[in-house]
């Protein structure tokens, strides 16, 4: 799909974007603060490219016991993988500096979250960690397979109905993210905004795959795009406005970026193939990033420049091998007997 090399150049330079926005947020130097919009980002381009690979397959037979093992053969392995990192960086910092959350709290998250489930926490100061409290990102990851699941059965609805599905959740996520919790979803206390989150944002990149056809073409430069995507998760997140920047991103911007980039044509070898890979990374990146950002501080990594530098090298260094040399072999090993089994 050589069409849609930006969205995938898109996808790496959000996940990229959320890694510095999580190595910077607690020194005072906090880059990328709006980075919670990648993952609205992350949604839609799903959205989009799940209905590109899968629509037809799905009307012509395929059965949802196919469909949901192709998904979770795609994204379990590296979900496990990071959760296994987050599990490492838990013990180090409990033999090292101690820390907040007790053993049964950490045997219970994992044994909850192996199984893609949140953990759902009374303890006050573990919720704020999050329902996937060893890995906090993987919060999303769970609503991306809720979102993926639910797609077989709706993609047979008209043009019309998932527009009307998506303007009732639109105006519930616009409601809630306005009065009650913008960029919803990580935490047990705003469960029902992460459903109507990635909803809405899967649903209008599904609508993106069902208009493609009448999208015009963009003589775009791809790095105009990029460097618009970066100046938007670069935005100061004030409390008092943030709520109606993340609703507009949410409901215009980020639709029509992901609509104009199906359009742009890359053409430079350099471009296609920094975009091929950052877009490989990503997934792989957002895994692991935080756990390894974790034991870099336990192990007494200041905030010196050079420190975020030597994080920031190990992380995609761990990224890349984790993803190469594992995610890879496993998804084709697993693939393979999907298959057979089908």
């Amino acid at each position: 799909m050589d069409r849609f090399i930006l969205m995938d150049g898109l996808r790496g330079i959000a996940a990229l974007c959320v890694f510095i926005g999580h190595l910077t947020q607690h020194n005072g130097k906090f880059i990328f603060q709006s980075s919670p919009l990648a993952v609205d980002m992350f949604f839609c381009l799903s959205g989009f490219v799940i209905a590109w690979s899968y629509s037809k397959k799905i009307t012509s037979g395929m059965s949802f016991k196919m469909f949901a093992s192709k998904r979770l053969v795609r994204l379990y392995p590296m979900f496990l993988i990071g959760l296994f990192f987050g599990v490492v960086a838990y013990f180090v910092k409990k033999i090292s500096t101690g820390t907040a959350i007790s053993n049964s709290d950490m045997f219970n998250s994992l044994l909850l979250n192996s199984f893609y489930l949140p953990f759902i926490s009374k303890n006050e100061s573990l919720s704020l960690s999050g329902i996937f409290p060893l890995n906090p990102p993987s919060w999303s990851l769970f609503f991306e397979l809720a979102a993926n699941l639910m797609f077989f059965f709706f993609i047979r609805y008209s043009t019309k109905a998932l527009l009307i599905i998506a303007a009732i959740i639109g105006a519930l996520l616009t409601w809630y993210g306005l009065t009650i919790y913008p960029a919803p979803g990580w935490r047990d206390i705003h469960l029902i905004g992460g459903f109507l989150r990635v909803g809405f944002s899967f649903i209008v990149g599904v609508l993106i795959f069902r208009g493609y056809q009448h999208i015009p073409n963009f003589n775009i430069n791809p790095w105009l795009m990029a460097c618009v995507l970066m100046a938007m998760l670069l935005m100061p997140r004030s409390q008092a406005w943030f709520s109606f920047y993340w609703i507009s991103m949410v409901v215009i911007t980020i639709p029509l970026m992901v609509a104009i980039s199906t359009k742009i044509a890359v053409d430079n070898t350099f471009t296609k193939t920094s975009f091929e890979y950052i877009g490989w990374l990503s997934y792989p990146l957002y895994c692991v990033h935080v756990p390894i950002i974790d034991l870099f501080k336990t192990f007494g990594i200041n905030d010196s420049l050079v420190a975020k530098a030597l994080v920031f090298t190990g992380a995609v260094t761990v990224a890349h091998l984790t993803g190469k040399y594992l995610d890879e072999p496993i998804r084709a090993a697993f693939g393979n007997k999907a298959k057979l089994l089908a």
